[in-house]
């Protein structure tokens, strides 16, 4: 059986999407954020998931939505004091030396949007969320990101944040209710060659969720993920590892998801010839989902200068030959390489 391929949408952005379907639900992110802020933090806060109010962008800057912050939530004390504490959680798929600046920014436009309300500021708890292949060593302070004299050490502004680091090199303890589990555990195996087998035991602890129609919707949510951001799992294997894990649930919903997958063309092989079986129709939406993930891909990396080449790649018709642009983008230096690439591929095709 095939493997089920990366869709269309760029790699970052699939764990993005995971990351926010998951934890952006707020009884899970109630239990996530009991699980997983400081013990003393979290002993302050009423997080009962009716009482988790879901921050908006309206807290950010317009010039800042395309870099908004990942998950907003504002919670209560629970001593029933009027003092409300801002949890910015803030989710990483590989190191990034400059996310203190990123928070303190987001921190400011929050803060800055509370006094034009006529709100006395705040505390805000930021807590990073990592799961890259490489253990995170950045520095936790802001005051990390400054190099200098001693002597002008006072004048550093600081703050710290949490780091919750999910890489496979990390140490960190799996906690919270089944749900959270699941998802966090999938976070840190995602880069894992062996995921295969580990996805059973992942999806097992659905199995102890007392709503079995949200284990369901849950397990769908985790499939999706392993589908557009893993490479080592076949059909096969996301069948077999439900089936082990849901039992009765599994083997039904399995099919239906799978079916799914194959009608979104998620599911193609990786070379030309794995398409030939699939129908026109398939193909043509396939195309299509390729070349809207291609525009995205090119206007996050390069900008205008990347959306330039569309025109030229819109003509391509091999759904191949978009799959290895696709691929490509994710490491691909400049758009003048990119187009080296696929005219390599497509020179008898394109016009001109």
């Amino acid at each position: 059986m095939p493997r089920p391929s990366p869709s269309a949408i760029p790699l970052g952005r699939s764990h993005d999407r995971f990351f926010r379907q998951t934890f952006g639900r707020p009884e899970l992110a109630a239990d996530f954020l009991r699980s997983y802020l400081p013990p003393e933090v979290a002993a302050l806060l009423d997080l009962d998931p009716k009482h988790l109010v879901r921050g908006t962008e309206s807290y950010i800057d317009p010039k800042l939505r395309g870099h908004q912050s990942d998950l907003l939530y504002r919670a209560r004390l629970r001593d029933g004091s009027p003092a409300a504490v801002f949890i910015l959680v803030e989710h990483k798929s590989r190191p990034d030396p400059w996310v203190a600046l990123q928070i303190l920014r987001y921190m400011l436009q929050i803060w800055q949007a509370a006094l034009q309300a006529g709100q006395p500021l705040f505390p805000i708890v930021p807590l990073v969320v990592y799961h890259g292949k490489r253990r995170w060593r950045v520095s936790t302070n802001f005051s990390g990101l400054f190099r200098g004299p001693e002597a002008l050490r006072p004048y550093w502004p600081d703050f710290r944040y949490d780091l919750l680091d999910l890489s496979v090199a990390g140490d960190v303890e799996i906690r919270g209710a089944a749900a959270t589990q699941a998802c966090a555990l999938l976070l840190r195996e995602i880069w894992s060659p062996d995921l295969a087998q580990r996805l059973p035991s992942i999806l097992y602890r659905l199995r102890q969720m007392p709503d079995s129609s949200a284990a369901q919707e849950l397990l769908q949510v985790l499939v999706q993920y392993v589908v557009t951001s893993s490479d080592a799992v076949t059909v096969d294997d996301l069948q077999a590892a439900a089936e082990a894990a849901l039992d009765e649930e599994g083997e039904q919903t399995m099919p239906t998801i799978a079916q799914t997958l194959l009608a979104q063309g998620r599911t193609e092989g990786r070379t030309e010839g794995r398409t030939e079986g699939l129908n026109e129709g398939h193909l043509r939406g396939l195309r299509e989902g390729l070349l809207n993930g291609i525009e995205l891909a090119l206007d996050l990396r390069f900008g205008a200068a990347g959306l330039a080449l569309m025109p030229e790649i819109a003509a391509i018709d091999k759904v191949a030959t978009l799959q290895a642009i696709r691929d490509a983008l994710r490491t691909v230096a400049s758009p003048e390489a990119l187009r080296a690439l696929y005219r390599r591929r497509t020179r008898s095709h394109l016009p001109g």
